[in-house]
């Protein structure tokens, strides 16, 4: 079966790292170095290029790397589900805890202030999800939401605010950095929604567990599917998604039920994280 041929699928739908990958949930784009990067189940951290190549950076001792940051430094954060660490890797591959244990860090997200905000998967179906921020010194607050998330998943830091997604929910939300009530995005009924990027028209690009899907939400509340894989041979299982190449045109997938990443060429570019874009701009 093409992915150019099939109309559920975007054109020039490509596999990187093909059967090398051990089921990543989630990819980052390192613009300095210039490479993704992913998590896998037994604790590799993956450097992949836009050719396919694949480096195995490090293995962290009894991990499953969920969600990943990448620091002005080089430095990557990583989610770890399996021990309940949040793990900070430095660009040699050595990896040391940041903060405290938490139950369940599903996704990692920098401000540009260095505050580390971690999102908290809750029991699934529990509705008792949340949010914790990490100061530079590792101390860890929770964020005081009104009410918890419904399995916090994907995580962006916006100026004052965060957007996250609740994948029991399902739902994309929208919260004050200091807590508080949380603004319902877009409902997304029939879907798990996982992953997150931002796009430089304000687009909000979301990867969907099931069915096999993803979307773009429009500035105007227009949502529209961008891939729909009915049978996941060629996104099984979408959890994570970014922007990367030299232009941020190309989007990266992290299939949890592959063995590779998924990469399209994107319509519009992508935009970075805040704490990498602040970098850019020299802030």
């Amino acid at each position: 079966m093409s992915a150019a041929l099939d109309p559920g699928l975007p054109a020039g739908l490509r596999a990187l790292g093909d059967g090398c990958l051990d089921h990543c949930e989630n990819v980052a784009w390192d613009p300095a170095a210039g490479h993704a990067l992913a998590g896998g189940e037994a604790g590799q951290l993956y450097r992949i290029g836009l050719d396919g190549s694949v480096d195995e950076a490090c293995r962290v001792p009894g991990a499953f790397l969920l969600g990943l940051a990448v620091d002005r430094d080089g430095a990557v954060i990583a989610c770890d589900v399996r021990q309940g660490l949040v793990h900070r890797i430095d660009p040699s591959g050595a990896a040391a805890p940041l903060g405290p244990p938490l139950a369940s860090p599903n996704y990692p997200a920098l401000a540009a202030d260095g505050t580390l905000y971690v999102s908290l998967e809750g029991r699934h179906r529990g509705g008792d999800g949340g949010i914790v921020a990490i100061d530079p010194s590792g101390r860890a607050t929770p964020v005081p939401l009104a009410r918890p998330l419904d399995f916090g998943n994907a995580l962006l830091v916006e100026g004052d605010h965060l957007v996250v997604v609740e994948s029991d929910g399902p739902r994309v939300s929208r919260v004050a950095r200091d807590g508080g009530e949380r603004e319902t995005l877009v409902e997304l009924p029939g879907t798990v929604p996982d992953g997150l990027a931002r796009d430089a028209e304000g687009g909000l690009w979301i990867s969907c567990y099931q069915p096999n899907r993803i979307l773009r939400l429009a500035p105007d509340g227009a949502l529209v599917t961008i891939a729909d894989d009915i049978l996941g041979w060629h996104l099984p299982m979408p959890t994570g998604l970014c922007f990367g190449g030299p232009d941020l045109r190309t989007l990266l997938v992290a299939c949890l039920g592959g063995w590779s990443l998924a990469a399209f060429d994107s319509p519009v570019a992508g935009r970075l994280p805040e704490r990498l874009a602040g970098a850019e701009e020299g802030t």
